[in-house]
């Protein structure tokens, strides 16, 4: 069920080179937050880098993308790791609920929810209640940093675009993660920081 799709110029061989690696810092902290032997979906998951990464801990694995060029590339990466446990699937996550019927034991959302519509971020959240025990997401700390890494991911979002930016600057006057999970009322079972201190991770049900 795919209701729209994006394309960003950096999707693809460009974001998983070039900006998906500064992520994990952050895939360390989800992964040590996630027991052996569960089913994950990972909403947004780009080129797979993290899937990938949980693929060895996970009974399955399943990527959402709404960037066909990032599901490609991550498929490709699969295909060359010779991955069994891990799918990925260009879809619309806000109808995800009409695709799995059974529940995950893990969402994962990281950074995604600065990326999209202040209208659409709670939207997302009660979707993933449907089919999963708990969600753990993960998104810039607000407010940044202003060290070396706090500009550098400023700095991105800017390039990313207009609306990006936009959105990015939404997420942070709501107060981040921290506002969202206020606001919805949401139950915090854990939570942490990366390493560099300007990515904030939470598992809420």
């Amino acid at each position: 069920m795919i209701n729209k799709s994006k394309n960003h110029w950096y999707d693809g061989w460009f974001y998983d080179k070039y900006i998906a690696p500064y992520q994990d810092v952050t895939y360390v902290q989800i992964l040590s937050m996630i027991e052996k032997g569960r089913r994950v979906i990972d909403i947004g998951c780009g080129t797979g880098r993290f899937i990938i990464k949980v693929a060895d801990k996970a009974e399955e694995a399943i990527g959402i993308d709404l960037s066909l060029k990032n599901i490609n590339y991550a498929k490709k990466l699969k295909s060359r790791r010779n991955i069994e446990n891990v799918d990925f699937i260009h879809a619309d996550a806000l109808h995800i609920s009409g695709l799995y019927k059974e529940r995950f034991d893990y969402a994962i959302v990281s950074y995604v929810i600065h990326e999209i519509d202040i209208s659409i971020r709670t939207m997302l959240i009660n979707e993933l209640r449907k089919i999963a025990k708990n969600i753990i997401i993960a998104d810039f700390a607000i407010p940044q940093l202003l060290n070396k890494r706090g500009l550098l991911n400023r700095t991105v979002e800017f390039f990313a675009g207009r609306k990006h930016f936009s959105n990015f600057l939404s997420f942070s006057r709501a107060g981040g993660i921290q506002g969202l999970v206020n606001e919805m009322n949401l139950k915090i079972i854990e939570e942490r920081k990366d390493t560099t201190k300007t990515s904030y991770i939470v598992k809420v049900e």
